[in-house]
């Protein structure tokens, strides 16, 4: 363990720093604004939520009973067709209505899918969420979103 053993390992370490330290300091801004909540959010332009209806929807058959991953699956299939791209929050299944309620996250905007599947129809809404709630998201779940969201838009 000579000389060479200690620049490589140095130069290691130096460059390794360098890759990790934006992430950390992501982490850090997120962790800022996740516990100062009396901080003013900075939103984007027009945080106004926008709103359409989607009819005759090409669906899963028995979307309502098919369980766990396989409807995470099949829900995917029908919002690619809504085109809605991030990371389904939860599949909330509303029985008696024949309704599923989908929120779908991104950095910087939350989309929610109402879709009524006895009638084969969805209402969309999207909203802006601002950089505050953007870093909050990217803190609560990174492992899961960057390779979705980049491999998907």
């Amino acid at each position: 363990m000579g000389k060479r053993f200690y620049l490589t390992t140095r130069e290691l370490h130096l460059y390794a720093g360098l890759f990790i330290s934006p992430f950390v300091l992501l982490f850090a801004a997120s962790v800022f604004f996740l516990v100062h909540s009396w901080l003013p959010r900075m939103t984007a332009g027009n945080s106004a939520a926008s709103i359409r209806t989607v009819a005759s929807l090409r669906l899963p058959p028995n979307l309502d009973k098919i369980e766990s991953r396989e409807r995470v699956v099949a829900v995917r299939s029908f919002l690619d067709q809504l085109g809605v791209v991030g990371e389904i929050g939860f599949i909330g299944h509303i029985p008696k209505e024949h309704r599923f309620e989908i929120p779908v996250f991104v950095p910087g905007r939350e989309t929610t899918v109402d879709l009524d599947y006895h009638a084969r129809t969805a209402i969309v809404s999207r909203r802006a969420t601002g950089l505050a709630e953007a870093f909050v998201y990217l803190h609560k779940s990174p492992a899961r979103t960057w390779p979705q969201f980049v491999a998907t838009g």
